[in-house]
């Protein structure tokens, strides 16, 4: 289903771009950039349903005249690209466009993104080809230049929080769900009262650097296996909860707003734990882009931050 919130967020800026794309002369390449969740999809099948004039075909995906790539797997292959191509060259059969969405752009393999290329050089003149990612870089010029960049803004609060209003009892762990968000409802079923809870309390258990609670730390990162929980989402879960406690332990009054213990926070070196986030992030890269081992990578970070001697030799800065 489409959101209709986000789309009325985004028409407030995107309104004359909207109107150019409904124009019947009008068709063309663009690629839709800006952080995930933050609504790029939801407006792609908005625009969509105004082109094609069909929106319960377009929600239901079952337009004749409408392609959205499934791409579960997050990889994009040159199979993928045939089955595009051999479908966009077919005429309109319902309408007298033809659309063609792809999200997570990014994933597209660099083969399959120079096949794409001889698609978006001389495609139909009946097609519309939208390209979603939040990390257009990843891309090569080449496809890029082929395509109107067309950047999203993120969310604002007040959206994200009349989203999240009956979910919290604390303001607090409020206050830290729209630091995660930044701006999106990304993985947005996620954040509750409880399962914040349960982040702060892994993460002060990392930052209390106690060699006795190794085993606890090992036994979350055994229940994240277990569970199938998604491995990327849980170390952007992690490195944004330590960016959080960084932020607090440098506010003035986090004694009284903090969600830490206020002596953790006030013992724990800031260059330590931005030494941390940045392992976090690198080990997040090599999750992303390799068949690294999450178990091995993750323990290996945390368990020598947590056992590292030379660290409570260090003054809290």
């Amino acid at each position: 289903m489409i959101n209709k919130q986000i789309i009325e967020f985004h028409l407030e800026s995107k309104k004359p771009f909207f109107e150019f794309l409904t124009l019947k002369d009008v068709s063309g390449s663009y690629l839709f950039t800006g952080p995930k969740g933050i609504g790029k999809k939801d407006f792609a099948f908005f625009v969509s349903t105004q082109i094609l004039s069909n929106p319960h075909k377009i929600e239901k995906n079952i337009h004749p005249d409408f392609f959205c790539l499934s791409n579960e797997n997050d990889k994009i292959l040159v199979e993928d690209i045939d089955r595009i191509e051999n479908w966009a060259l077919h005429p309109p059969f319902e309408s007298t466009k033809k659309i063609i969405i792809v999200p997570k752009a990014e994933t597209i393999n660099v083969v399959a993104q120079n096949k794409l290329l001889k698609i978006l050089e001389e495609p139909p003149e009946y097609l519309f080809f939208f390209l979603l990612s939040p990390t257009p870089d990843l891309l090569l010029p080449t496809i890029r230049s082929r395509c109107i960049n067309v950047n999203f803004q993120l969310l604002p609060v007040e959206f994200l929080l009349k989203s999240l209003e009956d979910k919290f009892l604390e303001t607090e762990l409020l206050d830290l769900s729209i630091f995660l968000l930044n701006g999106s409802i990304n993985n947005i079923e996620f954040y509750s009262q409880d399962n914040l809870q349960e982040m702060v309390e892994f993460v002060s258990m990392i930052l209390k650097r106690d060699p006795m609670d190794i085993d606890l730390v090992s036994n979350k990162i055994d229940e994240i296996i277990k569970k199938d929980f998604n491995q990327l989402f849980f170390v952007d879960l992690v490195i944004g909860v330590l960016s959080y406690a960084l932020k607090l332990k440098h506010l003035n009054n986090f004694q009284q707003t903090s969600v830490f213990n206020t002596n953790l926070l006030r013992n724990i070196p800031s260059i330590s734990i931005i030494e941390l986030i940045s392992k976090m992030t690198s080990f997040n890269s090599d999750l992303r882009w390799s068949n690294f081992n999450f178990r091995m990578g993750i323990e290996e970070i945390l368990f020598d931050f947590i056992l590292d001697t030379n660290l409570s030799e260090l003054k809290a800065v």
